[in-house]
């Protein structure tokens, strides 16, 4: 393991004036070569496919002072040392304000997380961080999640393609959070 700074714990300062310690995790994520591909990610999911990709370097100090970096910076501190640090609700918060900045609906406070999300380094990152958050009976498989809410398979399935249900992918494996089913089944009841 790696520390980010020369102690065996150092603190940094973001800009926001909260110190955070530095952990092992969190040197690869800000110089390495997954920062440098969660970067090149962003601009490839934030630039229109109309227009030019344009090659913007970004240096790392950079990235983590801003309020992305600081979002992720908690993160992967959880990731690393989930029993010491930020509390789940502060995790779960950063990982949504991260969802919405990279992946949001501008016109609303949801966001639409791709297909193939779970295969990126930033995908990989949020796997560990609920590997670490979500115990077995807060989450559902597809079959649990679509018995449990009396609806087709396929309701599930286009929920997730619609942004109203956020999957979250444990070793390869679709899981939704039981929250969100039975939110989902209260809204149904409701209507009926």
């Amino acid at each position: 393991m790696v520390n980010a700074s020369n102690g065996s714990v150092g603190e940094l300062l973001l800009g926001f004036g909260n110190p955070i310690p530095a952990v092992g995790v969190v040197d690869p994520v800000e110089k390495g070569p997954p920062f440098r591909r969660i970067g090149q990610e962003l601009r490839r999911d934030t630039t229109s496919v109309d227009s030019q990709l344009v090659r913007e370097s970004w240096s790392a100090e950079a990235i983590l002072k801003s309020p992305l970096g600081y979002q992720l910076r908690i993160i992967a501190q959880y990731v690393e040392h989930s029993y010491w640090g930020s509390s789940r609700a502060q995790v779960e918060q950063a990982m949504q304000r991260v969802l919405r900045m990279v992946f949001g609906n501008s016109f609303d406070e949801g966001y639409t997380i791709p297909a193939k999300f779970h295969t990126t380094e930033l995908g990989k990152l949020f796997h560990e961080a609920y590997s670490n958050m979500c115990r077995a009976h807060d989450l559902l498989t597809v079959k649990q999640a679509y018995l449990e809410a009396g609806v087709a398979r396929q309701s599930v399935y286009d929920r997730i393609a619609d942004g109203k249900l956020h999957p979250i992918y444990l070793h390869g494996d679709i899981r939704l959070h039981r929250s969100e089913i039975e939110e989902w089944k209260a809204q149904r009841a409701r209507r009926d």
